[in-house]
């Protein structure tokens, strides 16, 4: 599960809570976080990330916007946050712009481990 979020992002603080207790309740599920963040804010960020013990696996975006954007799915409109959920094939099973709460979190974990690859579940 990738979720592309920042610091200043209210919707991204809000359902992050509600993601790291899905992700944790699923050891399973490897849980990839990506800061949208400045490099200028890279302290806000550590702070943010420790406050919420976050010991995943954790990104800070380097490139500009664009070449971020269509790198990860030229479709993404960029909007934050951002949620893509793979099977452990590599298959995109669903993603999503704008916060989640822990319905739309575990209904994605569940394609992603449980389903077989058919399409995407949700966009």
């Amino acid at each position: 599960m990738l979720n592309v979020w920042a610091t200043w992002c209210g919707p991204c603080r809000a359902e992050f809570p509600a993601l790291l207790r899905v992700a944790r309740r699923h050891p399973d599920v490897r849980l990839v976080l990506v800061s949208a963040d400045f490099d200028t804010q890279v302290h806000a960020v550590r702070e943010f990330l420790a406050a919420h013990g976050v010991r995943d696996t954790t990104y800070l975006k380097h490139e500009s916007d664009q070449a971020f954007i269509d790198g990860l799915d030229p479709a993404w409109s960029g909007s934050l946050p951002a949620t893509l959920v793979y099977d452990a094939h590599g298959r995109r099973v669903a993603s999503w712009e704008g916060a989640a709460d822990s319905t739309r979190f575990e209904a994605a974990i569940a394609a992603a481990v449980h389903d077989p690859p058919t399409e995407e579940v949700q966009r």
